[in-house]
């Protein structure tokens, strides 16, 4: 995940969004930079390994993701 910067005696205002589904997180910062790195990359392991977490976490927060944002009609 991403790593804190240092704001050198500034304040800073960093809103964090996250949208819920079901009581889960449906997208929030984690994910949204696991989304840019899969994009980047073209592989989930290769995202994953940057973000340091293993494939299968990777995999079940797109699996969330997945299930969250699929069309109920």
């Amino acid at each position: 995940m991403s790593k804190k910067r240092r704001t050198h005696g500034k304040n800073r205002i960093r809103p964090r969004v996250r949208i819920t589904c079901d009581g889960r997180i449906a997208l929030g910062p984690g994910k949204v930079e696991l989304l840019e790195l899969l994009h980047a990359t073209g592989s989930i392991a290769r995202a994953a390994k940057r973000m340091d977490m293993s494939y299968m976490r990777a995999w079940m927060l797109i699996r969330t993701m997945n299930s969250c944002f699929k069309v109920r009609w």
